[in-house]
């Protein structure tokens, strides 16, 4: 499964076109770094998991 993921994320995140959304993503990934940082797992988990729900709604509306 993680193979997959990872294969999707490659194929849409190799070909952003969207600046803001590209701000936004990278902004989520340093809060989640900002959580393990501050030895926070809760807020890093949730943050991961919204992340990746929303990086999954992205990809299936894009098609």
């Amino acid at each position: 499964m993680m193979n997959a993921l990872i294969e999707l994320l490659r194929k849409y995140f190799c070909d952003f076109k969207e600046e803001e959304l590209e701000r936004h993503f990278v902004g989520t990934h340093q809060e989640i770094l900002r959580a393990v940082k501050d030895k926070d797992p809760e807020r890093a988990r949730d943050l991961m998991a919204s992340d990746i729900l929303e990086i999954k709604r992205h990809v299936e509306k894009e098609g």
